[in-house]
């Protein structure tokens, strides 16, 4: 990844990220969630509120409670629009992987993004919220379980994460 500058990016959306989680610090957020695609060439951002996720459970009795819980195109807010994530998309969509290359730097990318959350939450940003709070990251339209448990082992606490685990083997 010629031109691509990590540092300068994660501070970018370390920013970005922020000034979204601030935009909405009066909602009674219970998860935090950034998406990109299979491709690694977009970011998106979404919350859910403990409303919105108590409204699911109640409407949806036949549905895992984990579902709505962990799955953020069920949340409140999914893609929340953002132009300093778009300025960042952007940036993901016009670099440039030779074939061979591409499976390196998706890897790299997508750890830098949950690197990115990782330091959001150290930061303090989420300190705020209920026990219950969950961070997500995930690859929209992947079903690589093993990336997806190891992440959000990273970002959750044991009990958390604990609850997710034994939720994936239900599945």
């Amino acid at each position: 990844m010629k031109n691509f500058n990590h540092i300068t990016f994660q501070n970018n959306l370390l920013t970005a990220l922020t000034d979204i989680i601030n935009n909405f610090k009066d909602e009674d957020i219970c998860g935090f969630s950034i998406s990109t695609d299979e491709d690694v060439r977009s970011i998106t951002a979404s919350f859910n509120t403990k409303k919105h996720l108590l409204k699911c459970w109640k409407e949806d009795v036949n549905e895992d409670k984990e579902y709505y819980k962990w799955y953020p195109p069920e949340w409140k807010l999914e893609g929340i629009n953002n132009d300093s994530l778009d300025q960042l998309s952007l940036e993901l969509f016009n670099l440039k992987h030779s074939k061979k290359d591409f499976e390196l730097n998706k890897k790299a990318i997508c750890e830098l993004l949950v690197d990115t959350l990782k330091k959001l939450r150290i930061k303090g940003l989420f300190n705020s919220y209920s026990d219950n709070f969950v961070l997500v990251f995930n690859i929209t339209d992947s079903d690589n379980l093993e990336d997806d448990l190891r992440w959000l082992k990273e970002l959750n606490d044991k009990k958390s994460y604990s609850e997710y685990e034994n939720w994936t083997k239900k599945w």
